[in-house]
């Protein structure tokens, strides 16, 4: 592992603890001797105990059906209590097994995010979210999930963030609080007296995002997983800070580079933290449209190439997006070697890419004024101008066939909550039409344009392109990874949509008609982050690569 710290961290020192395990979420015994970590296969997932320093490991809970998250261990490092996630009903439920193995034991249901433990065990605290009064409760219970009492709440756009913290004194709980600042939003670290319920921060500074968060053993500060406000989309995001309780300076552990998981981290009595790195490399490749692997043929060379869209122009020739130092860039290339890349459009805060059919345009999402619109632009790189306005949020869009309207997510702050939509638009710019008045993201025309699929939770939902009515709601295989939608096969009769396995990530198909489901790629090691069709649907291409993800331990970490 590179460590590549800033000098202030030069000290620091970055110890592996796993190499080529399936790494999804991880946590460390306070008593620095054993991590677990769970690992995802499809419609299953598992929890192993290794120890530290050790390659030998036991499985504490074998394959389930429900998705294993948020790891915490008992303060006495014996028990592990862990979220497990129903498909079914959406709802969390908190488990805790012995750590050498067991059956785990529910305790407590519908809850966010992990629990943290007072300093002698007896008690937990945990995040609810009610979603019918738009309210966010922290809540305290005994170890055993009994005795459960509301000691904070927070009312619509103001939301508890699931990364709450028990000190180590017992007096006060640590968390973030996430505000909407238009439809932009930030995260304060605060604490909570528990003696007298007063909150107050711990730092004046905000943050993009503040997500699992633990106390140093001493108390003198919070180590979490964070982004500073603004580095959302820069390299910088997603890494381990050290906020000082005393000065409320945070300092960052980690280098830029890689990412690290949300809600993986731990921290020893011995002020060792564990943490899960993650680094991921993505060229643009091609194979037959039945999926056969043996036909994947690698086309460009890049290291982040198409993760944010990729599109097949007239021509035999590609566009894709990817990383341009700290900003994004769209390039144009052969399909068919030699790569020939050539940058038509850039921005510092490019997040999506799409293209219309008879490639005369793209389309894409930047921020302007604190906001994400689309935007369009020629395939040559000209004539870019705004299509979205407002104080609204639009990322997630797609290009009808005949190239006359785009559809897009949209979300807008509405007094205290959000007003989330799908919308229509003339791909010229104009007055949107309203489809969908409610939450349903990153939407995918069928090839006769006449239906939109779009994602509601682990749901694809397929809807009339002219007036948004509902046509049919499908159930999608456990382990599915839609930020990238689910895009129809050519002949418009199935849909085709990412798959998280246990060797990485795999395309699966799933037809209309019958709901059936076949796994339509066999990758072994590889992660596919993007997928198009050829628009003469003989091929698929990708954004494929390998994502390099294990638990390390940062010790020598200093005030």
């Amino acid at each position: 592992v590179s460590a590549g710290l800033d000098a202030v961290n030069a000290d620091l020192t970055i110890i592996p603890l796993t190499d080529a395990e399936v790494v999804g979420q991880a946590t460390i015994s306070p008593d620095g001797k054993y991590f677990v970590y769970t690992e995802y296969d499809t419609a299953s997932s598992r929890m192993w105990l290794q120890t530290v320093g050790e390659t030998s490991r036991v499985e504490v809970v074998g394959p389930q059906s429900d998705q294993i998250l948020n790891l915490s261990f008992t303060p006495d490092s014996t028990v592990i209590y862990f979220t497990g996630w129903h498909a079914d009903s959406g709802v969390y439920s908190l488990y805790r097994v012995d750590a050498l193995g067991g059956v785990p034991a529910k305790i407590v249901t519908d809850l966010s995010g992990p629990v943290s433990f007072s300093p002698n065990g007896d008690q937990i605290v945990f995040v609810r979210e009610d979603l019918k009064s738009h309210q966010t409760h922290i809540i305290a219970a005994a170890s055993d999930g009994t005795q459960q009492r509301v000691i904070f709440t927070r009312t619509g756009s103001d939301i508890i963030r699931p990364n709450v913290s028990w000190s180590p004194d017992g007096k006060r709980v640590a968390f973030g609080l996430q505000s909407p600042e238009k439809t932009v939003t930030s995260c304060s670290i605060v604490a909570m007296d528990l003696a007298t319920g007063a909150v107050h921060p711990l730092s004046n500074e905000k943050w993009d995002s503040c997500n699992r968060t633990v106390w140093t053993p001493d108390g003198s500060g919070i180590v979490f997983i964070g982004t500073r406000y603004g580095e959302s989309l820069t390299n910088r995001r997603d890494q381990v800070y050290r906020l000082d309780i005393a000065s409320g300076d945070a300092r960052r552990l980690t280098s830029a580079g890689g990412l690290h998981e949300p809600m993986s981290l731990g921290i020893t009595s011995a002020n060792q933290i564990l943490a899960i790195p993650y680094q991921r490399v993505s060229q643009i490749w091609s194979l037959d449209v039945g999926g056969n692997v043996q036909t994947a043929h690698q086309i460009t060379s890049g290291q982040t190439d198409g993760m944010g869209g990729i599109e097949a122009l007239p021509g035999g020739k590609i566009a894709f997006l990817s990383r341009a130092g700290d900003g994004f860039g769209i390039s144009v290339s052969n399909a068919d070697g030699p790569e020939e890349r050539r940058q038509i459009v850039s921005d510092a805060t490019m997040e999506e890419m799409r293209a219309a059919r008879d490639g005369t345009f793209l389309i894409f999402a930047a921020k302007i004024g604190g906001y994400d619109h689309i935007f369009r632009a020629n395939t040559d790189g000209s004539e870019r101008r705004q299509i979205t306005f407002g104080e609204s949020v639009e990322i997630d869009s797609d290009v009808s066939p005949d190239g006359k309207s785009i559809v897009y997510a949209s979300s807008k702050a509405d007094g205290g909550d959000y007003r989330y939509s799908l919308e229509k638009i003339s791909s010229d710019g104009g007055t949107p039409i309203t489809l969908l008045s409610e939450a349903c993201i990153t939407p995918r025309f069928s090839h006769d344009g006449k239906t939109i699929s779009c994602i509601l939770g682990n749901t694809i939902r397929l809807i009339s392109a002219e007036n948004g009515a509902t046509l049919k709601v499908l159930k999608t295989v456990e382990m599915a990874v839609l930020n990238t939608g689910a895009l129809f096969a050519p002949d418009d009769k199935s849909l085709v949509y990412r798959v998280l396995q246990k060797n990485g990530c795999n395309l699966w198909q799933q037809r209309i008609a019958g709901g059936e489901l076949r796994q339509l790629t066999d990758f072994s090691g590889v992660e596919i982050y993007n997928f198009a069709f050829a628009r003469d649907g003989s091929c698929i291409y990708m954004a494929r690569g390998n994502l390099i993800r294990n638990a390390i331990l940062i010790k020598n970490v200093n005030h």
